[in-house]
């Protein structure tokens, strides 16, 4: 930065900037602000969101972890008859494969303390 001092008048009379590099390095900062300030809404954008998300069992959990009890039966309806915070009840209608017998069969799942969501009571054994 070249300025010129005026003794008399005890002011500055010039200022030139030398190839700017204040004005460069100002201009630069204020890219960096904006840039960090869009990251910093996408950041809160994304908590936010995974906040809301809804980590129940959906229709599809419900029916791999019923075929896997049950590889004897063949599903074909599956109904949420409760849908609450903390439950959510499966109402599964299939047809045992051996007997070719329509039965239905319902399955409570429940929020544990430590968030996991885990049939409740635990399903039985075998087909009724």
């Amino acid at each position: 930065m070249i300025f010129n001092f005026d003794v008399r008048s005890k002011k500055i009379t010039d200022i030139r900037f030398h190839r700017q590099p204040f004005l460069k390095a100002s201009t630069t900062c204020d890219q960096t602000f904006e840039t960090m300030k869009i990251w910093i809404l996408i950041l809160v954008a994304s908590l936010a969101l995974s906040g809301c998300r809804d980590s129940r069992p959906d229709a599809d959990v419900a029916r791999r972890q019923f075929e896997a009890i049950y590889p004897e039966a063949q599903i074909s309806e599956i109904k949420i008859t409760e849908d609450e915070v903390v439950a959510r009840v499966f109402l599964f209608r299939y047809k045992n494969k051996s007997s070719g017998q329509e039965r239905q069969l319902s399955i409570q799942y429940l929020k544990t303390e430590e968030g996991d969501w885990v049939p409740q009571p635990a399903p039985p054994e075998i087909l009724p």
